[in-house]
C-alpha cells in the first residue's frame, strides 16, 4: 500500500523527516465588496491577477458570483507560522488591505470587509514542490511546498 501525504503546513509534524526542509507560514488574505452593483459587474471581469509592490506582492481573483473579490498578500509573510494558531488579522493589517483595494480598484471603492484571515501554507527551502516517494519509508509519498501556489 501506499501513503500519499499532502497537508500543507502539517506536513512536516506528520513526517518529521520533513523539518529541515519545509516551513510552515502565514499571509493575510481578504474577501471584500464593492461598494455597490456597478463596481462588483466591472470586477467580474478583472482576469486573476499579481501585483508586484516593493517587497510584497498582491495577488487576487475576480469578484465572484456574489461580488465577492480576494485579495491576498505574497511575500515572506510570518515564518513558522503553527497552523493551529489563531488565524484573525489585525484590525490594522484589514484596514491596510482594504484601503489597497480601494486603490487598486477604484470603480469598487470603498470596499467593505466580508471576511479576512490569514491564509496558511508551507514552503520548501528552494520554493520549489515536494512530490516525491520519501527515500527509506516505503510506501510513503509526499506533496507538499509551496501549497498555497500548488491549490491557484
Amino acid at each position: 500500500a501506499t501513503v500519499v501525504v499532502a497537508a500543507g503546513a502539517w506536513s512536516a509534524r506528520l513526517v518529521p523527516a520533513l523539518r529541515d526542509v519545509l516551513t510552515p507560514a502565514a499571509q493575510p488574505v481578504v474577501y471584500l465588496k464593492p461598494q455597490d452593483d456597478a463596481g462588483a459587474a466591472a470586477l467580474r471581469n478583472v482576469p486573476v491577477y499579481c501585483i508586484e509592490l516593493a517587497k510584497r506582492g498582491i495577488y487576487g481573483f475576480p469578484a465572484d458570483r456574489t461580488g465577492t473579490v480576494k485579495l491576498g498578500h505574497h511575500g515572506p509573510g510570518v515564518r513558522g507560522f503553527d497552523p493551529d494558531r489563531c488565524r484573525e488579522l489585525s484590525p490594522e493589517t484589514v484596514e491596510q488591505m482594504r484601503s489597497l483595494a480601494d486603490s487598486i480598484f477604484p470603480r469598487g471603492a470603498p470596499f467593505r470587509v466580508v471576511h479576512a484571515r490569514l491564509c496558511v501554507y508551507t514552503d520548501s527551502c528552494d520554493g520549489d514542490f515536494i512530490i516525491s516517494a520519501l527515500p527509506g519509508a516505503q510506501g510513503l509519498v509526499v506533496a507538499t511546498g509551496g501549497s498555497g501556489h500548488g491549490f491557484k
